[in-house]
């Protein structure tokens, strides 16, 4: 068959917003017509969507998959890719958090070699700065990467960055490239390290005076600025005063900080150990308070595959990290679900903003677009187990927790590449750089 009719699907952007018939042919948006005006022929393949939304090029943006390295065996590109392709991401951009770091033009050349010839969708890097990098080489390569990843604080792999030089060097070569700073904020100076569980090591002042920094660094150098899994309320307060000084600050969040709490580390410390830790629940309420008001830009999973065994060991040995690729539109359905935001704000929130800072081609639902979407039901209700999890982990911190929502199907470039389960497709996975059509800045 050489296309698809989708029959009475919400479309929630473009031009064509609402209910409609969808007609793809040849990897594009061909037709939008009001349901039941478009008759199928022979070679299309239709598919009865009344009930399911259309996500329009869903990006997760902040993934680790371990590979190239050592620690591969976690994940490596194949088994990553496909976990996020079934949790409804037609795209990711990956942090490579352990070495060898993705730190130079050789570097992301060799992981681009690696990637292409694996990954089971489109993707694309952050730059990862290590204490040791070379600034020049920082440079170099940052044009070809989606954004710049800097850490103020240790966590998995070691890579905290105390030296102010480089963490300019970091700021100038994202300005440079006209991509952003990515920053893991969390001020190493402020950790308890004498306290008695990790989530009291790290506390929520680590986080608040780790964002003012990176505010002030990004104030002083231009560049865009893009917060990493914020789990604290105080910083979201911080990017919107930043935001309405005329900075370029944007806030990130992962669904564990809005539906998990400090109550679940108590219950299992090693198994939802995660940096930032998960915060008290009158905390996460606040968060989830700033997320109904409309002031979080990306919702992102940080996808962390440490394996069940080592979730297992005593906690001060037990890696830090949650995987959850899989379930990445569930989880953020399941917020939908909730009332916290609309679908049409997830749709931004997961696409068109994510594209917007990484300067990626908008991915707008009308004729003549590449047809790169996911099929979603909002009202679909479902238990999380241990067969649900693609991940090399084994494992999920939400087994056994009732989701709203759930994929039911991916498709690249008018292609299905995913219907409950994965489906063989003729296109390549591409590498995704900064467009110089692109925007370079967005916001909720």
């Amino acid at each position: 068959m050489s296309g698809l009719l989708l029959s009475r699907v919400a479309v929630l952007s473009g031009p064509h917003a609402g209910v409609r018939d969808v007609l793809v042919d040849e990897g594009r948006y061909a037709a939008f017509a009001p349901p039941g005006a478009l008759r199928p022929h022979h070679a299309v393949k239709v598919l009865d969507c009344e009930g399911l939304v259309l996500f329009s090029a869903a990006v997760d943006d902040h993934v680790h998959y371990r590979e190239p390295g050592p620690y591969a065996f976690k994940e490596g590109w194949r088994n990553g890719s496909l976990a996020s392709l079934a949790g409804g991401a037609t795209a990711v951009v990956e942090v490579q958090n352990s070495p060898p770091y993705c730190d130079s033009p050789e570097a992301v050349e060799s992981k681009r070699r690696l990637a292409g010839a694996a990954s089971a969708l489109d993707f694309g890097f952050y730059l990862t700065v290590a204490s040791g990098s070379d600034p020049a080489l920082l440079e170099a390569a940052a044009p070809r990467c989606l954004g710049v990843k800097l850490f103020l604080g240790s966590s998995t792999g070691g890579l905290g960055v105390s030296d102010p030089r480089m963490r300019e060097a970091a700021a100038h070569a994202a300005l440079r490239a006209g991509v952003p700073l990515a920053v893991h904020a969390e001020e190493e100076s402020l950790f308890a390290s004498d306290a008695p569980s990790h989530g009291e090591r790290r506390p929520p002042e680590a986080e608040v005076e780790a964002v003012r920094r990176a505010i002030s660094l990004a104030e002083r150098t231009g560049a865009a600025l893009l917060l990493f899994h914020v789990s604290v309320p105080e910083s979201v307060k911080l990017a919107r005063a930043a935001r309405e000084r005329g900075g370029r600050v944007s806030c990130a969040v992962c669904p564990h900080h809005l539906l998990l709490d400090s109550r679940d580390e108590r219950r299992s410390p090693a198994r939802f150990k995660v940096n930032p830790p998960l915060r008290s629940p009158a905390e996460r309420e606040e968060l989830r308070a700033l997320l109904a008001d409309g002031l979080i830009d990306v919702l992102q999973t940080d996808h962390a595959p440490h394996p069940a065994a080592e979730k297992s060991l005593p906690p001060d040995e037990a890696p830090a990290g949650l995987p959850s690729a899989e379930l990445f539109l569930p989880l953020c359905l399941t917020l939908v679900g909730e009332g916290l935001l609309s679908l049409e704000r997830l749709e931004r929130m997961v696409c068109h903003i994510p594209r917007a800072l990484h300067r990626l081609p908008a991915a707008v639902p009308r004729e003549g677009a590449p047809a790169v979407f996911t099929l979603a039901d909002p009202a679909e209700s479902w238990t999380v187990s241990r067969g649900d999890v693609v991940s090399r982990a084994g494992w999920s911190p939400y087994e056994g927790v009732t989701l709203s929502g759930k994929v039911k199907y991916v498709v690249l470039d008018g292609e299905i590449a995913f219907a409950g389960g994965f489906q063989p497709v003729r296109r390549e996975a591409r590498f995704l750089t900064p467009s110089e059509s692109a925007a370079g800045d967005a916001h909720c």
